[in-house]
């Protein structure tokens, strides 16, 4: 949940990047030429990559018969041939049926053979000095995304063993710890710094909403705003599915229908609606009159980071944003973009959520090439996915008048037990900026003029961080009105 356009961009980052990995091939003439095309001096010896990665303990798992799996013994005509069947193995058709969470030591053994062709190919483009040129500089991405997903397999794997040997699972479950007037102090000490999330009440809650933005409220004043209405993919028809191929994909939501904020509300209150969610609308880009309401920001996130970017990074202006959904619909699990915390005011109905610890994420069945989990805490399938049951999580009903805090990192779901409104954002603060530098730097590599500059800000912001971080809990903020939350932090 958060910030729409930056986390749904990151979504769908490490897919775009190999597609444009194979798109620029395919535009500079590369597409099934010799690599002596792009420099005659280059032997095509370099069809077959010399430098693939040792074989790991999962490259000698059994491979499925008819799985055409690439590896540095293949024929191809060229690298960029090559680089085409390892991506297809992680982000094409193949790679779509493995986007459920490589259950199976097969999955996960092709899986590790793609990656290492990938590797192996990029380390000869590197030493011909072509590594660089436009068609194979995204490659790094695609190979970080390998290193994450292998290191997530060896941990699965003796978790498995694990499994036989004895211990308790599924683990209890924690609830979400309740606090009512939370200090500054006690937020750093017990829950910033442990990466615990928190539930908070009590007078700087109470006062974030000048009026309740209650769906009466929220249609008087944005009934005219046009939406973007999600489904979860459980969900979709026949007649969502064309319309759901262009709609942005979060959280397994995919936008498959437009209205106003009115006709939407209307829907919703007379049970015409069916299942669909207004997920995270950013109030300052679509209805800034709501802000007009009045909106203070609690101490918690009123450093936020992000405040100190230009607006033209897209990373300032995105919060707080609404989401409406009725009973039933939700998100499902999710980590959010850049280690960001998210944070979550309900204001009508309820939300059940579950909170996993970022160290947990292996046993979770996550999918880093798409950026996806299969598991679902709240109907769970611990048969298929018998590692869930070994993840840690919290869990908790969030009411009217209720503040959460999930820290950067932790993946988590949420369903509505009720019809909702809730209001919403991601924020960045001393607890995940070496985590943000770190997830922003993998992108900036290959990425944008944009990506790379939000990289060097935040880059720029971390020696003033770390002298700030020892004596942060003495150091509170001030609750800020909006429009002085928004002035209020130097720009870097």
């Amino acid at each position: 949940m958060g910030n729409k356009s930056g986390k749904k961009g990151a979504v769908a980052g490490n897919m775009i990047v190999a597609i444009a990995i194979l798109a620029s091939a395919v535009a500079v003439g590369l597409w099934m030429s010799p690599l002596s095309f792009l420099n005659p001096t280059i032997s095509v010896e370099l069809q077959s990559p010399s430098h693939a990665d040792e074989p790991s303990e999962f490259v000698n798992a059994p491979v499925e018969a008819d799985a055409a799996v690439p590896s540095k013994d293949s024929k191809m005509h060229t690298p960029v041939s090559l680089l085409m069947q390892g991506l297809d193995v992680l982000y094409g058709e193949r790679g779509k049926s493995y986007k459920e969470g490589f259950t199976s030591p097969e999955q996960r053994s092709a899986v590790a053979q793609a990656c290492a062709t990938i590797d192996g190919v990029y380390k000869d483009l590197e030493e011909a000095g072509i590594a660089d040129q436009a068609e194979f500089r995204n490659t790094p991405v695609v190979l970080k995304a390998c290193r994450l997903q292998l290191a997530a397999f060896e941990v699965m794997e003796k978790a498995e063993q694990d499994l036989h040997t004895g211990g308790t699972y599924p683990r209890p479950v924690r609830s979400i710890p309740v606090e009512n007037n939370l200090s500054w102090k006690r937020y750093v000490e017990e829950y910033a710094m442990t990466k615990t999330p928190v539930i908070i009440t009590g007078e700087q809650v109470d006062a974030m909403l000048h009026k309740e933005w209650t769906l009466d409220r929220v249609g008087e004043v944005c009934g005219d705003k046009e939406v973007a209405l999600s489904k979860s993919g459980r969900d979709l028809t026949e007649e969502d599915h064309e319309e759901a191929e262009d709609g942005a994909q979060w959280a397994d939501l995919f936008e498959v229908a437009e209205t106003t904020v009115s006709e939407f509300i209307s829907a919703l209150k007379t049970r015409t609606l069916g299942p669909l969610y207004l997920f995270d609308w950013s109030l300052p880009s679509h209805c800034p009159e709501l802000l007009e309401d009045g909106f203070t920001v609690p101490s918690y996130f009123a450093s936020d980071f992000f405040q100190a970017l230009p607006r033209d990074l897209d990373m300032r202006d995105g919060w707080p944003s609404l989401l409406v959904g009725p009973n039933g619909t939700g998100a499902a699990l999710h980590k959010d973009t850049y280690a960001t915390h998210f944070w979550m005011r309900m204001v009508q109905g309820t939300k059940r959520w579950r909170v996993y610890p970022a160290s947990d994420t292996p046993f979770l069945y996550r999918n880093h090439f798409f950026d996806t989990f299969h598991w679902d805490g709240f109907d769970q399938d611990l048969e298929q996915m018998p590692l869930g049951g070994m993840a840690s999580a919290w869990e908790a009903i969030l009411r009217p008048g209720q503040l959460i805090i999930v820290p950067g990192g932790s993946p988590h779901e949420v369903r509505n037990l009720e019809d909702t409104v809730s209001v919403a954002g991601n924020f960045l603060d001393w607890f995940n900026l070496d985590e943000a530098v770190d997830e922003v730097a993998t992108v900036a590599v290959s990425g944008t003029e944009v990506q790379q500059e939000l990289w060097e800000r935040l880059e720029a912001m971390r020696p003033k961080a770390s002298q700030e971080f020892p004596v942060i809990s003495s150091i509170e903020p001030t609750p800020l009105e909006y429009e002085a939350f928004k002035a209020s932090v130097k720009k870097v």
